[in-house]
């Protein structure tokens, strides 16, 4: 005696399975720009300002993976110098926002898992 056994769905969920990854990483990055705009919005706010210049050459770069100061003195600035105090803006700006950011890349998953 033999017995036949069918799965429903069973071709459906090998698709989700397989499309996972792709899916799962496409949606990391859309929450890690939406992180990333959210520190460059931070330090943006708290960039120390003479001109405004640095301020304003802060930047979101690498399609959301990473916050950019264009002011070649950004560094002397957040660090300071031998003379100079220093200033931080960019590391509080993610200590400030890291949690935020964790949310944003945990939800931006969590929806496209939910939509698969």
């Amino acid at each position: 005696m033999s017995a036949t056994v069918v799965i429903l769905g069973l071709p459906q969920a090998i698709a989700k399975l397989v499309a996972l990854p792709v899916v799962v990483q496409a949606a990391a990055e859309v929450g890690r720009a939406h992180g990333a705009a959210r520190v460059a919005g931070r330090a943006i706010e708290t960039a120390p300002t003479l001109t405004g210049a640095m301020a304003g050459s802060i930047a979101v770069l690498d399609e959301g993976a990473a916050v950019g100061v264009g002011e070649r003195y950004a560094p002397f600035v957040e660090f300071g110098t031998a003379n100079m105090e220093a200033q931080p803006f960019l590391l509080p700006a993610v200590e400030t926002e890291e949690s935020a950011v964790v949310s944003d890349v945990g939800d931006a998953v969590r929806v496209a898992l939910f939509a698969l």
